[in-house]
């Protein structure tokens, strides 16, 4: 029956290390999710692993299948790994002012309306 499908399409089992049904690729970011659920007590997920997992989900792949060495971990592309790092950094950013107007919403919107007006001020 499998001879009708697309050539490309169970290209998985032509590939040994690759993963070859979702479940595989569900095990290998799930076991990420359950080893920090273990780690720190939680019953779900930190916010940090929603900020972080697409570099932690590869790094763990990634650290599975290979021991790396010092010099290896450098980051080749300065460009690449900086925007990497903007791009994390902005989901920070994010979550810290999720968290600041749940915990202090009059002064969250007090220190807004302050900037708003600050910004309308100076053009």
């Amino acid at each position: 029956m499998t001879e009708s499908y697309w050539a490309g399409l169970c290209y998985c089992y032509d590939v040994s290390d690759l993963p070859q049904t979702n479940n595989d690729l569900e095990h290998i970011s799930g076991s990420g999710r359950y080893h920090e659920r273990r780690a720190i007590g939680r019953k779900q997920a930190s916010p940090g692993l929603v900020i972080r997992d697409a570099v932690r989900t590869v790094a763990s792949v990634a650290s599975q299948r290979y021991h790396f060495h010092g010099p290896e971990l450098q980051p080749r592309d300065l460009t690449q790994w900086r925007t990497l790092r903007h791009q994390v950094e902005s989901r920070h950013e994010a979550s810290r002012e999720q968290y600041r107007f749940r915990k202090a919403l009059v002064e969250y919107l007090a220190a807004l309306e302050e900037k708003l007006c600050q910004q309308t001020m100076q053009s």
